[in-house]
């Protein structure tokens, strides 16, 4: 986390591929279909990347659907609101809501997807060093942040509740649903539940797991095929993509960022790293 600003403009830097700028902006406004006149240099990287780059590209187009028409509806609602809130949030450069925090949680992740995902290990020892932890990661991690990023934003739009104190992936994922995010939140918390309190069983080509339901308090189990692991990940992998897609559209399309802004942020960071 020390490198956060340094590292992303590094993996998303316009120089990392052989082609000029121009066509890129061009390939990422006809794809995306963004008509502003001006993308900003930090995002022609990362969109080029949903483009051309596994598994980015697979993003889930309901969620960045979803969350593009949500939030924009949003700033359409109180623009200055929306970029008060926004900017509130990222002046903290380590909180779990600051969106550059959740990006690099999601490019570590990608990391470990580059690095795992085509190895061919046994099951057991694939499924315990990289399926249970990249999915954990995915939910815990990324789409925690994602979500308390998006309930921040929320929160001064939305009379008589307190969205940003919320930490908990259960209770965000519930305060989403009431948002009217359903594509988002298609997640399975009990999994991700079972894996972090050690309530997982390999069982040859099956995952037992268990989790206590929550009215009732009564456990409950369930299995799963070993290969649907791969399914799960898949789907977090691309749930969390089609998010920060979806919220970059929002702030390219509404000029949330300006290069002034991602200056400063730089330099606060080089400061932090010099402390």
């Amino acid at each position: 986390m020390q490198n956060l600003l340094s590292t992303l403009f590094a993996q998303y830097n316009i120089v990392s591929n052989n082609i000029n700028l121009i066509d890129k902006v061009n390939i990422i406004k006809d794809k995306f279909s963004i008509s502003e006149d001006s993308v900003q240099l930090f995002f022609i990287g990362i969109l080029y990347d949903f483009i051309k780059t596994q598994p980015q590209y697979y993003f889930n187009r309901d969620v960045e659907s979803e969350v593009f028409q949500n939030l924009d509806n949003l700033f359409l609602q109180d623009n200055e609101k929306f970029i008060t809130a926004f900017l509130e949030q990222q002046n903290n450069l380590f909180s779990a809501i600051n969106l550059f925090s959740a990006i690099n949680l999601y490019h570590h992740i990608l990391e470990t997807y580059n690095e795992f995902d085509d190895v061919s290990f046994d099951e057991t020892t694939k499924i315990k060093i990289y399926y249970l932890p990249i999915i954990t990661q995915l939910m815990e991690f990324c789409l925690n942040h994602l979500y308390r990023f998006i309930l921040y934003i929320s929160d001064d739009f939305v009379t008589g509740k307190n969205y940003k104190e919320q930490n908990k992936l259960g209770s965000l994922k519930g305060s989403l649903n009431k948002l009217d995010y359903k594509f988002l939140t298609n997640i399975d918390i009990d999994f991700r539940n079972a894996i972090s309190h050690g309530q997982v069983e390999i069982n040859a080509n099956e995952i037992i797991y268990s989790y206590k339901e929550q009215a009732t308090r009564e456990e409950i189990f369930k299995t799963i095929k070993s290969y649907e692991l791969e399914e799960i990940k898949n789907n977090l992998l691309d749930i969390a993509s089609g998010c920060i897609l979806g919220i970059f559209k929002v702030l390219i399309k509404n000029n949330v960022i300006d290069e002034k802004y991602l200056a400063s942020i730089s330099k606060t960071m080089l400061l932090t790293k010099n402390i």
